[in-house]
């Protein structure tokens, strides 16, 4: 059972993401400022712009945001990534969890 008090967050990560919903059902800024930050990192190596990066991109993005690659922020944002195909990611439900559109094919 999904607690009533917490919307499911929009992500299709874990259901019911405690870092995504508060009791008011809004993100918690800070919260949404890291992963609106982590969305702009995204964005700068998404030369296609299509909001699929290599693996290659990984390292840097973590290195962008100053984070471990074992640490919790880490953990954080992979919750909102997915796999895109061979050696690719998405950022989508990132910008789900953000509620923007992903960007169109140029």
């Amino acid at each position: 059972l999904k607690p009533l008090w917490r919307k499911p967050c929009q992500v299709k990560h874990t259901g019911s993401c405690p870092f995504c919903a508060s009791e008011a059902n809004a993100m918690d800024p800070a919260f949404r400022e890291f992963l609106e930050d982590a969305c702009a990192a995204c964005r700068r190596y998404d030369q296609a712009g299509q909001g699929t990066l290599p693996f290659d991109a990984w390292p840097n993005i973590l290195d962008d945001l100053g984070l471990d690659d074992n640490g919790e922020g880490c953990k954080f944002l992979m919750e909102h990534l997915s796999a895109a195909g061979e050696g690719m990611f998405t950022y989508g439900p990132l910008l789900e969890a953000l509620g923007s559109p992903p960007r169109e094919p140029p």
